[in-house]
């Protein structure tokens, strides 16, 4: 009964159907390009919700430790964070057969992520010094 726990909570409204949910409202949405706040949240319930709660399950099956969950459970945060920006790279830097799957489709269909994040920062650092020019 834990187990299902945990996964109907993943992939429920408030795990990966909440972060698709979330995805496809900010599609083309320039309000959110630059919150961080709100694209962690996104990309967190897209994917590292599900990256964790598949190491607790497979800690709570393995009968881990308390130690051992929260060393499992920390990297699996991590994990599912760098797995996200990794895919959202992969979408930019590899050809479609590279990848195994479409690319160059997120910046076409206007999706924000954490590398439009990142440009949305550098454009605003460019322009702050721009306007420190004219100061």
């Amino acid at each position: 009964a834990q187990l299902v726990e945990l996964i109907t909570k993943a992939v429920g409204p408030n795990g990966m159907v909440g972060g698709q949910y979330l995805d496809i409202d900010s599609t083309n949405n320039a309000s959110v390009s630059g919150d961080a706040k709100f694209i962690n949240k996104m990309e967190w319930l897209k994917t590292g919700c599900l990256i964790q709660a598949s190491v607790e399950m497979a800690a709570i099956f393995a009968k881990a430790s308390d130690i051992e969950k929260v060393k499992l459970i920390d990297f699996a945060k991590v994990f599912g964070r760098s797995y996200q920006i990794y895919d959202d790279l992969v979408d930019v830097v590899e050809t479609s057969e590279e990848a195994g799957k479409a690319t160059h489709k997120d910046e076409a269909e206007g999706k924000n992520n954490t590398l439009t994040l990142l440009i949305f920062i550098k454009r605003c650092y460019k322009w702050q010094n721009k306007e420190q020019i004219f100061y």
